[in-house]
């Protein structure tokens, strides 16, 4: 493990509690590479996220923006770009944060954790998300490893559970 699930302190080897938050470090479950879901299932994922996810997501913050006059109506194109970025960050850093599951995900029977199987925090989740709208990073699944950017740099897997 390198970094501590509660508060993202960088850990020495062999301890068994956070120097920083006290957090106790023995008896997590460590990830391997062999955990990690194939890429069809992480295609599957995406197809679901993004259509029928961020659909549900962008209808209900429409239905209440519309509602409490937080959409106007004569809205600029900069405007509608904004609002589904907003759309696209709370769909994604909401579900995964709450449940650890996007609704492709929770077809799927996956979910999110940190390389060392714990629960990732809400600024991880932020990077990972922020990681997502790089242009054309949903091509760095081509390359031999099943992860992409999102994953790498969050230092995030998607696991069977």
């Amino acid at each position: 493990m390198k970094y501590c699930p509660e508060c993202g302190q960088k850990l020495k080897i062999g301890i068994k509690f956070c120097s920083q938050c006290g957090f106790k470090l023995a008896g997590l479950k460590s990830t391997k590479k062999e955990d990690t879901v194939t890429r069809k299932t992480r295609f599957i994922n995406a197809i679901i996220d993004n259509w029928l996810g961020l659909s549900i997501c962008g209808y209900i913050l429409g239905f209440f923006g519309g509602v409490f006059g937080f959409i106007p109506e004569d809205m600029s194109d900069d405007g509608w770009i904004v609002f589904g970025v907003f759309v696209y960050f709370f769909y994604y850093i909401f579900t995964e944060y709450f449940t650890g599951k996007t609704l492709g995900k929770l077809m799927t029977g996956t979910k999110v954790v940190l390389e060392d199987g714990s629960k990732p925090l809400f600024s991880t989740l932020f990077i990972r998300t922020l990681v997502r709208l790089i242009p054309f990073e949903a091509f760095s699944f081509l390359n031999k490893d099943v992860r992409g950017w999102h994953d790498k740099w969050s230092r995030t897997r998607v696991i069977k559970g």
